[in-house]
């Protein structure tokens, strides 16, 4: 949050900012509680690709952890399809896994989530008259 970078620095209630993870959830892209709303994997990502007779390669950036979290958004609209931007956004974050890795919470005061994507828990059920209210000082 030291200095701005865009498009993440623009605040505006219908982005998703995420910094990448790996495996074991460590995180050594983008980071900003004030502006990355949570991590998703983008470190180490094994992706398809059609380069000679390899098929497969590993890339890293937070480009693949966009994917994952516009997937996650996408999985919720399917399901419910009549959600507002404001109940996706608010099902992602209000979802987040938080690990604690080597007795640290890696994405504490990183993300204004302090969490992870967790895909596992984006569709459960709310009751009826959930305020959607964003945590912390996500936007």
């Amino acid at each position: 949050d030291h200095e701005k970078f865009y498009p993440a620095s623009f605040r505006l209630g219908n982005m998703l900012v995420a910094t990448a993870s790996t495996k074991d959830d460590k995180q050594d892209l983008n980071y900003g509680d004030n502006t990355v709303h949570l991590a998703a994997p983008g470190i180490d990502v094994e992706v398809l690709t059609w380069k000679g007779k390899d098929v497969t390669t590993v890339v890293s950036g937070t480009s693949y952890s966009t994917a994952f979290v516009a997937g996650a958004a996408a999985l919720i609209k399917s399901e419910y399809p009549n959600a507002s931007v404001k109940e996706i956004k608010f099902r992602i974050l209000d979802n987040v896994a938080m690990p604690k890795v080597g007795g640290n919470y890696p994405f504490k005061d990183t993300t204004c989530s302090d969490g992870r994507l967790n895909l596992a828990e984006v569709l459960k059920k709310y009751p009826a008259g959930t305020v959607w209210k964003l945590p912390n000082n996500c936007y």
